[in-house]
């Protein structure tokens, strides 16, 4: 009787330290439905990699503020002298300065072996009413001109001087002007135009036109370039030709 009685207050203690236990403050189980489990594992996985959540980030950390540019200032005229050895340059010229991004376009080559009606659009929108042409745009003054700038020498683009050219460099430079004296002598002048026959269209011809009012326009092309212009497509270096000495008659730049 006494070994029941025992067991009997034996079980009623055990009953009432289970009943008064506090109650967890979180489940024991997470729910699959709410999206918390997930949360849970994404939480683990950055804590793994270093990395800090947006509940455990320092809120005292700032990102660098970005600091705007101070505008460029320029004038609305850009006026200047440039004193060259045989010539002076007088600049005046209006200043714009687009404010904002600059638009970017991509470039790719053209065929103009297969526009030649593009060619010949352009041709006669720009060239009105020619009355003369010749084959070629280059022309005996033109190479008359080109062996007076290779007797002076090479230009120096530091000392702004020609330098005459060695012995080692004759024999080439004497090739150089036999090749020059021959074209010389089969190029036109550039007063001589034959009557108007139709414009150049195709890759590999050059021509040159005289319209109705007397202006000379040169005409190359290639299968990648068009060039129409009043001036020829020569390349020269501007410090040459203004620092070369001024020959008799001729044009200022």
């Amino acid at each position: 009787m006494k070994r029941k009685l025992a067991s009997l207050l034996l079980a009623a203690i055990f009953f009432v330290f289970c009943a008064c236990q506090q109650t967890p403050a979180q489940d024991a189980v997470i729910g699959k439905g709410d999206g918390v489990l997930e949360q849970k594992i994404s939480e683990a996985q950055l804590r793994e990699q270093g990395q800090e959540t947006e509940e455990t980030a320092d809120p005292q950390a700032q990102e660098t503020p970005m600091v705007t540019p101070v505008p460029y200032l320029h004038p609305d005229v850009w006026t200047e002298d440039v004193a060259m050895k045989n010539y002076l340059v007088h600049i005046e010229a209006q200043v714009r300065a687009e404010s904002g991004n600059y638009p970017i376009c991509r470039v790719t080559a053209s065929d103009f072996s297969e526009m030649r009606d593009t060619v010949l659009q352009m041709e006669e929108m720009l060239i009105v009413s020619p009355d003369g042409q010749r084959d070629g745009i280059h022309t005996y003054e033109d190479y008359q001109k080109e062996m007076k700038r290779l007797t002076l020498g090479w230009f120096d683009t530091e000392s702004y001087q020609y330098i005459p050219w060695t012995k080692d460099e004759m024999p080439d430079i004497e090739k150089e002007m036999a090749d020059l004296t021959e074209k010389m002598q089969s190029a036109p002048r550039e007063d001589s135009f034959a009557p108007f026959t139709g414009y150049c269209t195709a890759p590999g011809e050059a021509c040159t036109y005289r319209d109705a009012d007397g202006r000379t326009w040169y005409c190359e092309i290639t299968e990648n370039s068009l060039m129409i212009s009043r001036f020829k497509g020569s390349v020269y270096l501007e410090k040459a030709f203004l620092y070369e000495p001024a020959q008799p008659g001729s044009k200022a730049p």
